[in-house]
C-alpha cells in the first residue's frame, strides 16, 4: 500500500493516477494502520506515509487533496500528538513561511482536519492532549484568522476568504471542545499571540 501509493503522489504523475493513489492510500490506512489489524503496516511504512503527507500540502487538484485530508484525519486520530508530534508544528511553519496562498490554505485545512478528529475523542488522556494542543496553537490560529480577515476586508480578494473561514472553523472547534469551561477566562497562554 504505502510504497506505490506514496510514490504515485509525486510531482510528475498525472492527476488521475494521483487521485487513485490517494484513494488507495486512504483505504490502506483505514484497513491496516492499527497495529492490531491483520497485515498491519510496519513502523517504517507508517513513517514513510507520514513524511509523504507532510510534503503533500501543495497538491494542485482538489479531489486528490480531499483524499489526503481523509488520510490525515485517520492517522491523526490514532497517532497525533503522541506518535506524530511534529505534524502540526510543521504545518504551522508552512503557513508562516510559504509564499503560496494555496499551500498556506492546504496546510490550514490539514490542521482543521486534525483538530476536528481530535475533538471527537472521548478518553480522558485524549481530551487532555487535545486541550494541550488547543492551548499551544490557539493564539497562532487566532492571529492567522485576524490577519486573513484584515486582508480580506482591505483587498476584497476571495483568495483570503477560504483561509479565513477555515481558521474560524478551527477556532470554533477549539473553543467548543478544547477548553474545560468556556465561561471562565481563557488561559493566559491562549491570549498571547
Amino acid at each position: 500500500v504505502s510504497t506505490q501509493s506514496t510514490g504515485a503522489l509525486g510531482a510528475n504523475v498525472p492527476s488521475d493516477m494521483k487521485r487513485m493513489a490517494a484513494i488507495c492510500l486512504k483505504n490502506g490506512v483505514t484497513k491496516f494502520w492499527r497495529s492490531m489489524s491483520p497485515n498491519a503496516l510496519c513502523k517504517e511504512d507508517k513513517e514513510r506515509i507520514k513524511e509523504t503527507i507532510l510534503s503533500s500540502y501543495n497538491l494542485d487538484k482538489k479531489e486528490v487533496f480531499d483524499q489526503i485530508l481523509e488520510v490525515v484525519g485517520k492517522i491523526s486520530r490514532y497517532d497525533f500528538p503522541k506518535n506524530w508530534p511534529n505534524f502540526v508544528p510543521t504545518l504551522l511553519q508552512v503557513i508562516q513561511n510559504s509564499s503560496s496562498e494555496d499551500q498556506k490554505y492546504q496546510a490550514l485545512a490539514m490542521i482543521y482536519k486534525v483538530i476536528k478528529m481530535l475533538s471527537t475523542k472521548r478518553l480522558s488522556a485524549d481530551k487532555k492532549g487535545f486541550r494541550e494542543t488547543t492551548e499551544a496553537i490557539f493564539p497562532i490560529i487566532g492571529s492567522l484568522w485576524e490577519n486573513y480577515l484584515r486582508l480580506f476586508n482591505s483587498q476584497s480578494t476571495l483568495a483570503y476568504l477560504k483561509p479565513c473561514c477555515v481558521s474560524l472553523k478551527i477556532i470554533r472547534s477549539m473553543l467548543t471542545y478544547g477548553f474545560d469551561d468556556i465561561t471562565q477566562p481563557l488561559p493566559k497562554s491562549c491570549l498571547e499571540a
